[in-house]
Parts: C-alpha cells; sequence; structure tokens
C-alpha cells in the first residue's frame, strides 16, 4: 500500500470554490476533478457501482491510477467548527471512461454526447486517422 504525504496533499477550503465543492467537482490546476459520490450521482449509478467501474479501469490499464486519481484535504464548517476530512477526486478521463462503461440511461445519452463531441472536434479524414492507429503506436 502506498504511503500519502500529507503534506503533498492540495487542501481546499470551502470557500476558494464554494458551489463546486458543494457538488463535489473540483478544479486543479487546469483540470476538473470529481467525487465518486458526484461520479455516482451523474450517471445515476451507486458508489459501489462506481468503485466495481474504477477497479475495471485500473486493472485493465485503460487508465493509470496514479494519473486518475488524487486526495484532497477539504476544509468546511460545521456547525460552529471547522472539519477538515480527506477524500478521493477523480479527473475527467475517469468520468469519461466511467461514461462508457455504465449501463442505463445515464451511460447511453453520455455515449450520444460523446459521439457528437467526437464528430464536432475532428473533420472526417481526422476520424479515420484515429480509427485507425492499432493500439501499439498509442503510446503513454
Amino acid at each position: 500500500m502506498k504511503t500519502i504525504n500529507e503534506s503533498n496533499i492540495p487542501h481546499i477550503h470551502l470557500k476558494e470554490q464554494p458551489h463546486l465543492v458543494k457538488e463535489g467537482v473540483f478544479i486543479l490546476g487546469e483540470e476538473v476533478w470529481s467525487t465518486q459520490k458526484r461520479i455516482a450521482k451523474i450517471y445515476g449509478r451507486s458508489i459501489p457501482t462506481i468503485n466495481d467501474h474504477l477497479k475495471k479501469i485500473y486493472k485493465e490499464k485503460e487508465l493509470l491510477k496514479s494519473e486518475a486519481e488524487r486526495v484532497l484535504f477539504i476544509t468546511q464548517k460545521e456547525g460552529k467548527k471547522e472539519v477538515t476530512r480527506k477524500i478521493y477526486v477523480y479527473n475527467a478521463d475517469t468520468v469519461i471512461a466511467i461514461g462508457f462503461r455504465v449501463k442505463g440511461e445515464w451511460g447511453k445519452e453520455f455515449r450520444i454526447w460523446a459521439r457528437e463531441i467526437v464528430r464536432e472536434s475532428f473533420d472526417p479524414k481526422d476520424q479515420i486517422k484515429h480509427l485507425v492507429v492499432k493500439p501499439k503506436q498509442i503510446v503513454r
């Protein structure tokens, strides 16, 4: 098990990103991160289901856990005292990867949205290039 050096863990105060933190979404650096609870809400699934998808994503090496997952400290007021909690967050690549695995209406809606984004983002010649690349040519 990997030891977490707590001095290297980003610390976010609720007042810095109040709306986003409340929704379980965070902006760190230039990237969007989200909690398992929020991802479960996005796709209408339980947290254990999202956790199962995460385990498979990491096991199959679709994403590297060290790049897709972060630990944060969140400080917020609860009553009269300030409470700090450690939470795990997942980057946008992870949210997308889960979207391709989730069954049901939300998963279907996500896949429709993703296809539209790909179609809008690339002209047909670029789409062909991406589809004919052999997996061994993809460098990670």
